[in-house]
């Protein structure tokens, strides 16, 4: 249990490595959505699954 959650602090897929079209799906959904939904800033935004990626890794591409 302390792995996992050291793997979710790191950010560590934990249902394995990345796709190598990850980059391309995080870009355009940054093109679409250039804020943050939260606070509005447009610096440094993360890209973030509604469904973990370490949950379902068959949801790593999905635009939504």
């Amino acid at each position: 249990m302390i792995q996992f959650l050291r793997d979710l602090w790191r950010g560590t897929p934990l249902g394995g490595g990345r796709s190598s079209q990850w980059g391309r799906a995080r870009n355009e959904f940054l093109k679409r959505n250039p804020v943050c939904a939260v606070c509005g800033t447009k610096k440094k935004l993360e890209v973030h699954h509604v469904v973990l990626f370490s949950v379902d890794p068959s949801k790593e591409l999905d635009s939504q």
